[in-house]
């Protein structure tokens, strides 16, 4: 189930990739997702508004602020050169900042994001970009972990203990390392 060496390199394309088959789908199915639930919703509570798009469309940009506020905060722990890097880096353990939350908070992004984006697209891109970013993103972050295991041992195993791989602790779980940038472990997209 872990990912291999050639899609951790070329995350970036695969992700692109996944994004649009996503929106190819309208092919398939041209109805989009955001008006899809609005009229449900109407179904079960009465007729549809011009409201119920808004509300449905604001919960779209909600949950891509939420993703891009959780990537940007997650990135700036890391070095740019981690970041960007094709490797895994396993050098240090970074617990600071949203790692106190969440081991994976750029993974956890990446949900985020296709969740938010697939409000936009039809109703089997929506369910192509979720399924499709949740699995990848899982196959990506089990090597990642697999490689800071060997690398970090005991502090790793602690870390692990204490904090959820993708789903997020409203509580930090780690009490504050001081380091303001340092390298995390690998590099997440």
């Amino acid at each position: 189930m872990q990912a291999t060496l050639f899609e951790f390199r070329h995350r970036w394309w695969i992700i692109s990739l996944i994004f649009a088959v996503a929106f190819f789908a309208y092919v398939l199915d041209p109805v989009n997702c955001g008006v899809a639930m609005a009229i449900w919703l109407a179904g079960h509570h009465g007729p549809v508004t011009d409201n119920a798009y808004r509300l449905i469309f604001a919960f779209g940009a909600l949950l891509l602020i939420v993703a891009a506020g959780l990537r940007t905060w997650g990135t700036s722990y890391l070095q740019a050169e981690v970041l960007r890097d094709t490797h895994l880096h396993t050098e240090r353990l970074l617990a600071d900042g949203p790692y106190r939350h969440v081991r994976n908070p750029l993974y956890l992004g990446n949900i985020f994001l296709a969740a938010g984006i697939g409000l936009m697209a039809s109703r089997i891109g929506c369910l192509i970009l979720l399924l499709g970013m949740t699995v990848f993103v899982i196959r990506l972050l089990l090597p990642e972990e697999s490689e800071l295991w060997r690398d970090q041992g005991e502090p790793y195993r602690f870390y692990c203990a204490a904090v959820p791989r993708v789903v997020p602790s409203l509580r930090p779980r780690m009490p504050p390392a001081g380091n303001a940038a340092g390298l995390r472990g690998s590099a997440p997209s």
